[in-house]
């Protein structure tokens, strides 16, 4: 929730008076779980959530910031067009995310680089990649694996 509202409100935080830091931030964080678990229905396979995270709140930050980016009310306010900035916003996530995010997947898709081999998914990243177990104080050894206290314990 935290990050999700801080990324919603990073846009515009030097332009936005501290009422409204508290109000779009929320927003983001409050809507954020929704999202994500919309993603995780439609079989996007996102282990962390940075669609929902970053990729939602950001649109939702940039999409606040050219509406309520007023600054503090001294005068009257600047006018905004709110279809200008929507329009706005997603074409530069498409052209500037979207795109090249997709482009690059696929070539190193193509170039079998994206993907690690089952075995090492398998054995494990982190033996794979630096030669050492992740967590070896919680690895078992064959004799424990096999013992009647392990064995009980799973049942």
């Amino acid at each position: 929730g935290g990050l999700a509202g801080i990324i919603s409100v990073g846009a515009g935080l030097d332009l936005y008076a501290p009422p409204l830091v508290i109000l779009i931030a929320f927003i983001g964080a409050y809507t954020m779980p929704f999202v994500g678990k919309f993603v995780e229905k439609m079989g996007i396979d996102d282990a962390v959530g940075a669609f929902a995270v970053h990729g939602y709140c950001g649109v939702i930050g940039a999409m606040a910031v050219g509406v309520m980016a007023t600054g503090y009310t001294v005068g009257s306010y600047p006018p905004t067009n709110f279809m200008a900035q929507l329009i706005g916003t997603f074409l530069c996530t498409i052209v500037l995310g979207l795109i090249p995010g997709y482009g690059c997947s696929w070539v190193l898709n193509k170039l079998n680089l994206l993907r690690v081999p089952p075995e090492e998914e398998i054995e494990g990243l982190d033996l794979g990649d630096f030669g050492l177990k992740g967590y070896p104080e919680y690895s078992l050894t064959s004799e424990e694996a096999m013992s009647e206290e392990h064995l009980h314990a799973v049942k």
